[in-house]
């Protein structure tokens, strides 16, 4: 691994660096990095259950 890859939290996915943060490639939600750890963008994934 490179660092360019990180873990969902969520559903055990891992999250890629897309044009509007990173995305995950299971479940889709989407995240932003804060202070090198990842948090959610809730407001982005409204149809995500």
């Amino acid at each position: 691994m490179n660092g360019m890859f990180h873990d969902c939290g969520k559903c055990g996915g891992y999250l890629v660096l897309a044009y509007d943060g990173w995305s995950c490639n299971q479940c889709g939600r989407k995240y932003f990095l804060r202070n090198g750890r990842t948090e959610e963008m809730w407001w982005k994934n409204p149809k995500v259950k």
